[in-house]
């Protein structure tokens, strides 16, 4: 199942090129940093209005927007993400993701078998995430668990977010009898 908490985003060359496209990989965080850049603005530092001013994560991609293609992210840089019970953490061609139902909504179909556990995708020869590497590379799955942990210490993850019961909601109860009259 392929999870796009994080992908790639593809943007227009502003230079002439055989694709027009530039294939870099950016997140959502990525865009309050880059406005701020173009619109020549910056974030206050320490307080504002009485109130402390926590750090923007992301980076600005406006030197892309440029022409500049610099890579925003390297290779080598771990990326990592969570929402709703999933998981994922992305370096360079591969990706691990962690799959659960969804800790906000009722679910009504069968567990599929990958869920609760980590899979591991090569994103350059399975973009689309169909072919779980994971048995076959246990060392890599480890090391990139291991990555994501750091992530979701770092940012207080909440770990083993599972609903408890998928019948969230009681059935609806079954329609009153209607009264015909009569006397």
């Amino acid at each position: 199942m392929n999870v796009r908490g994080i992908g790639p985003v593809r943007s227009t060359k502003r230079e002439p090129g055989p694709t027009g496209v530039d294939d870099q990989y950016l997140r959502v965080m990525d865009i309050a940093p880059t406005l701020l850049e173009l619109a020549g603005a910056k974030l206050p530092a320490g307080t504002y209005r009485g109130r402390d001013v926590v750090a923007m994560e992301g980076r600005s991609f406006a030197g892309l927007l440029h022409g500049d293609h610099e890579p925003v992210y390297t290779p080598d840089e771990p990326i990592g993400s969570e929402l709703h019970g999933h998981r994922a953490l992305r370096r360079g061609q591969y990706k691990l993701v962690w799959e659960q139902p969804p800790g906000n909504t009722w679910w009504g179909y069968p567990i599929p078998g990958s869920w609760y556990r980590w899979q591991l995708y090569d994103l350059d020869t399975d973009p689309g995430e169909a072919n779980d590497l994971s048995a076959d590379n246990p060392e890599l799955v480890a090391e990139l668990t291991a990555l994501w942990e750091d992530y979701a210490t770092a940012h207080d993850v909440v770990r083993d977010v599972r609903p408890n019961n998928f019948e969230r909601w009681p059935p609806a109860p079954a329609p009153a009898a209607s009264w015909s009259g009569g006397g």
